[in-house]
């Protein structure tokens, strides 16, 4: 049981990032679709997994690794990531991947932003938590475990587990253990007083005769103090001790709360990072070849994360395999050829890989030239087309806003890549 004052944590976590409901709907017959965001942090290199093509003299790859195909899937094989195979092997008739998107920079922190939000300005808001705040009220709609997210207008959907695990230690009571000497926990009583206070200044905000910020943060309030019993219900089950500390945690053990969230219908976006083998990162400034490495271990993890959500069900009668639309991608990739140090720097040009719900499955869209530059493609048929578009970040969001059933043109300025959406 959630004992009363881990109870009132949880309260002052649930009031202090409230959730707007917004009337759009997720879409005719998707009402229960999931995402999760799996964001490879620091930049992988396609060529040593979905670039099998690279032309070997302009492009520094695997040197051992070979073409292969599986599923309709083209990748580069090698018996050193035998995890690569075993994933298409497994689930490559829900896969598509989309080569050659172009984030337009070279700098960590604003390609994470172009290819989370299609923009770099600084009120975006990123895929998501705008799918999330699309959806009907969740208690904790984006779930923001590990890994960025960008939030202005729709900042009310996110919920952040915290760099240092803050929300575990709210939802444990054990958030004073690393305070000030000065905090102390409140008694039930002052706490009582304290809730009862914070309610009745939501409601004054709420009461509002003018319409504006304040009454907004209001109703923001209220409808969080409405989810408190159903919180009360959950916290215990979130099981989120250690998942953003400084722990070495496997990925899988990372994704967890969120499918459980998603199972239970309280979540209904949720993002983590993987940041490739023993956390090391894919900024490979030098010794490109641990890239091999982390997409090991990378693919390894997607195939526990797709058994688990095989095995788990869902919210709509199936599995959450069905019902989860899972997006991996990186911020950028990396350059053709390799630096003095035997590593490769930053380069425009990246593959993100869909798998599951939604997803039209069995095959890659886009490609690379000879020097590892995007080629622009057909969107209706995902066939290279020198008259075609070039791929950019907008085209994957309104490619998942499609797949949600929303209308891409309200949130991006950009066509959705039909070929990768089934159904369309």
């Amino acid at each position: 049981m959630l004992s009363r004052r881990a109870f009132l944590a949880l309260s002052a976590a649930l009031a202090a990032a409230p959730r707007r409901a917004l009337a759009a709907s997720p879409g005719v017959g998707l009402p229960d679709r999931k995402y999760l965001f799996i964001f490879a942090r620091g930049g992988w290199d396609p060529s040593w997994c979905f670039a099998p093509d690279a032309d070997a003299t302009m492009v520094d790859g695997d040197p051992s690794g070979t073409a292969a195909e599986v599923s309709g899937i083209p990748f580069v094989d090698s018996g050193a990531r035998p995890a690569v195979r075993q994933f298409f092997e497994d689930y490559g008739s829900l896969a598509c991947v989309l080569n050659g998107i172009e984030v337009r920079s070279l700098t960590h922190e604003r390609c994470r932003r172009l290819i989370l939000c299609g923009s770099n300005e600084a009120d975006g808001d990123d895929w998501p938590v705008t799918l999330a705040a699309q959806s009907a009220p969740t208690t904790l709609p984006h779930l923001v475990l590990t890994g960025p997210a960008f939030t202005s207008r729709y900042a009310s959907s996110a919920v952040r587990l915290g760099g240092n695990n803050q929300l575990a230690e709210l939802l444990s009571g054990s958030y004073d253990q690393h305070a000030g000497s000065g905090l102390r926990p409140l008694s039930a009583a002052h706490s009582q007083a304290a809730a009862d206070f914070a309610r009745a200044r939501a409601q004054a905000w709420a009461g509002s005769l003018k319409a504006g910020q304040a009454r907004d943060w209001g109703e923001d309030l209220l409808r969080s103090y409405d989810q408190l019993d159903l919180s009360r219900e959950i916290a215990d089950r979130l099981e989120v001790e250690g998942i953003g500390s400084d722990t070495l945690i496997p990925v899988p053990d990372r994704v967890a709360p969120a499918l459980r969230c998603f199972s239970e219908g309280i979540t209904r976006c949720a993002i983590v990072e993987h940041l490739g083998l023993y956390d090391l990162s894919w900024d490979t400034h030098s010794g490109n070849d641990m890239q091999g490495a982390h997409y090991q271990a990378l693919f390894d993890d997607l195939r526990t994360i797709a058994a688990t959500m095989g095995a788990t069900p869902g919210t709509a009668g199936g599995s959450l395999l069905d019902e989860t639309t899972v997006v991996v991608f990186s911020e950028m990739g990396r350059t053709p050829r390799l630096n003095a140090a035997g590593g490769k720097d930053h380069w425009t040009f990246t593959s993100t890989l869909l798998f599951g719900a939604g997803v039209r499955g069995g095959q890659a869209i886009g490609g690379y030239s000879a020097g590892m530059v995007g080629q622009p493609v057909d969107l209706g048929t995902g066939a290279l087309d020198a008259e075609g578009t070039a791929l950019v970040p907008e085209h994957l969001g309104a490619t998942l806003f499609a797949m949600a059933g929303l209308d891409p043109a309200e949130y991006v300025d950009a066509e959705p890549i039909d070929a990768a959406v089934e159904g369309r």
